[in-house]
């Protein structure tokens, strides 16, 4: 995908994207915490950095903006809760209660320090 991107691109050009992942050095109880907090596609066998480099893309910025991912997580929280009965109605509320729950282990994880929210910019040469 990421050479797939750079080849879309002109020289000089940039590629920015936001990405969740899970925080470096953890232990394997706290791995597993974060990667069942977290999307679905979030554990990677190669770092970001590293996989940006071998699409051929360099000159690579990565902005920790795990701070606002905890804020509009929280929102997330908020609206579903604010607005609980209509989505109950519409979905079920046995799916209120898991989003709900995934909610609350998402922000306990990035509590914890064990997910972050990166965004990354790269330039093609």
């Amino acid at each position: 995908m990421l050479r797939a991107n750079r080849r879309l691109l002109k020289r000089g050009g940039k590629l920015a994207f936001l990405t969740i992942e899970v925080a470096g050095d953890l232990g394997k109880r706290d791995r597993r915490r974060a990667a069942a907090a977290g999307p679905p596609a979030i554990a990677t066998r190669s770092t970001y950095p590293s996989l940006l480099r071998s699409a051929g893309l360099a000159d690579i910025d990565r902005i920790d903006v795990t701070a606002d991912y905890r804020v509009t997580a929280a929102a997330w929280m908020n609206a579903r809760n604010a607005h609980a009965q209509a989505f109950a109605d519409e979905f079920g509320a046995d799916e209120l209660r898991e989003r709900n729950a995934e909610g609350e282990r998402r922000l306990s994880a990035i509590d914890d320090g064990l997910l972050k929210r990166f965004l990354y910019v790269a330039h093609r040469r």
